[in-house]
């Protein structure tokens, strides 16, 4: 194996592997250990990436492949995974730098005196596992890192303990796995079934029919993961979540993740019925009216920010809806939002942390006095 694969395994499996001894260390102990492992993730990755731009050619490394299910273990890297792995990673290392000082007992909305560690190590296992998803080279594979985002997911949204965060992380994995069920697993079976194998590089041989199952199966994951009609609740009920972990829900990881997935099998599946553009606008179109109603009322910042998330997301898939018919043109597109709406998504969760952290509430009707009045001052 070559020095960039290397690197890119690295970079995901320090995540996976850290995060473990997290779960039992606390305060300054596990924010040294920290800044420690978010160094590495990130030193791995971009000299991965300064070193893969050089070329920019696809890279197809086969781990495991066994006889029964042919390609199981894979590393993709190409422009479109190490564009999305980039954001992923500078926008997961912010996040988790914030969340150093934002977990405190200064913290007036919600103070934290123990239990930093925990954190720590399910965004840590989020980060790896969604740079596992992004290089995953079949559908079992994939799906193995899809249940583990999920899992992290409800971890994070479960964190502060309260009934509501309970009720809230249950319906997100309920709204995620249950669909999970009904997409990639069903999927990959097929694909085994009709080609003996789930490689992604792979499935361009099924037959125009099975490939409209494929997608549609792909589709319904891709929709709940990334909160779209009818499957947007579950991320709007995801806000009581700590504000780090909603900045990395909503700017680099669960939502995203949805819309990469639904990309990824377009990227490779080569060409599509037509079709696959009418099932893909009919939720395109009815995101965006619920979103158009829901937005203007909301007085939380947190679910304000939430329902602008479910409505950018949307604007992905717009772009994917059209790397049907043109999927370099589309995937560019979809890519591009995808990579912009991370940091700026992003920055604004975590400036509603501020308002958290400062004054004890995200309730948009009672944060005031944000601008100071200026004084004249006379010289002379």
């Amino acid at each position: 194996m070559s020095t960039i694969p290397i690197l890119f395994l690295a970079s995901l499996l320090i995540p996976l592997v850290s995060s473990l001894p997290l779960f039992i260390l606390d305060r300054k102990l596990a924010d040294i250990y920290l800044l420690i492992n978010v160094f590495a993730v990130m030193s791995t990755y971009f000299l991965g990436a300064f070193l893969y731009v050089k070329d920019m050619s696809l890279i197809h490394v086969v781990l495991l492949k066994m006889n029964v299910v042919g390609e199981f273990y894979g590393l993709i890297i190409d422009p479109f995974s190490v564009i999305v792995g980039i954001a992923v990673v500078t926008c997961g290392a912010i996040f988790l730098i914030y969340s150093i000082d934002y977990l405190s007992p200064n913290n007036k909305l919600h103070p934290i005196h123990y239990g930093k560690g925990k954190f720590y190590a399910w965004m840590l296992l989020f980060l790896g596992s969604t740079l596992a998803f992004l290089h995953s080279s079949s559908l079992i594979q994939m799906i193995i890192f899809f249940e583990l985002m999920t899992i992290s997911c409800w971890g994070l949204i479960l964190y502060y303990g309260s009934r509501k965060a309970i009720e809230a992380a249950n319906k997100a994995i309920i709204y995620t796995h249950v669909r999970a069920l009904l997409g990639p697993y069903i999927a990959s079976c097929i694909s085994f079934y009709y080609i003996h194998d789930t490689s992604l590089l792979e499935i361009h041989r099924l037959t125009p029919g099975i490939k409209l199952i494929l997608f549609t199966l792909i589709l319904v994951a891709s929709l709940a993961k990334s909160a779209q009609f009818p499957f947007y609740s579950w991320l709007i009920d995801a806000m009581v979540a700590s504000t780090p972990a909603s900045a990395f829900h909503h700017g680099a990881a669960m939502s995203e993740m949805g819309v990469y997935l639904l990309g990824r099998i377009i990227q490779f599946i080569n060409s599509l019925p037509e079709i696959c553009f009418t099932i893909l606008t009919i939720p395109i179109v009815i995101t965006c009216i619920i979103c158009v109603l829901m937005y203007p009322v909301q007085t939380d910042a947190k679910k304000l920010l939430a329902y602008s998330t479910v409505n950018e997301v949307m604007i992905m898939y717009v772009g994917l809806a059209y790397a049907i018919i043109n999927p370099t043109i589309g995937l560019k597109a979809s890519t591009s939002y995808l990579v912009t709406h991370a940091y700026l998504k992003g920055l604004g969760f975590l400036i509603v942390g501020v308002f958290g952290y400062v004054y004890g509430t995200h309730d948009m009707r009672n944060i005031k006095g944000l601008l100071l009045p200026t004084k004249l001052v006379t010289i002379g």
